[in-house]
């Protein structure tokens, strides 16, 4: 099946925009907060074509779709553009009463949130500054070479401007202004 007919049963079966509170996507699933999970139903949804499983956790409806859950999330989004960027979010995402539970779910999701998008360009520099370290050891390299200080800056570049990354990815888990937000952390790498 298509990710445009899988993106459409999708929002068929879940109750369209009326039973969603928020939709957005990590690497394989597609994550769903419902108003009504009752109204859903789990078997359905697993028995279409392109979907793996179907996963409740931490007060989500989450289905597993694979590598192009990105494709299938485009689609649902413009079906039903309200949905996009969580414009719903104005009715609370998890419904009922909050518990210590909760609280520690949502603020993991918010930290992963705001970590996973830059979590590669740090490990890579992370992995060139031990790199360097090494060639200095061994004798590669001194550090007072020009090769040394140019990669030396290429992996000291986002810890650097880790307040600025960080501003940004925390603005968007937080649907504020992203700009605003890295102006002001800009403050923070000023020397």
């Amino acid at each position: 099946m298509n990710e445009s007919g899988l993106a459409q049963q999708l929002l068929n079966l879940i109750g369209g925009k009326q039973n969603i509170n928020q939709v957005w996507h990590c690497a394989t699933r597609l994550r769903f907060t419902l108003k009504d999970r009752a109204k859903v139903p789990k078997d359905k949804i697993e028995a279409l074509d392109g979907v793996i499983t179907v996963v409740e956790a931490s007060g989500q409806f989450q289905v597993v779709i694979g590598n192009n859950v990105g494709d299938v999330y485009h689609e649902v989004v413009k079906l039903e553009p309200s949905l996009s960027e969580g414009e719903n979010s104005g009715e609370t995402a998890a419904q009922g009463k909050m518990t210590f539970k909760s609280a520690f779910n949502s603020l993991l999701t918010f930290i992963s949130g705001v970590f996973t998008p830059f979590l590669g360009a740090m490990a890579g520099a992370g992995i060139l500054k031990g790199l360097l370290s090494l060639a200095v050891v061994m004798g590669w390299l001194t550090a007072k070479s020009g090769a040394y200080q140019i990669w030396w800056a290429a992996a000291d570049g986002i810890f650097y401007f880790l307040p600025i990354a960080l501003a940004f990815t925390a603005a968007k888990q937080l649907k504020v202004n992203q700009f605003v937000s890295m102006a002001i952390a800009a403050a923070m790498v000023s020397p």
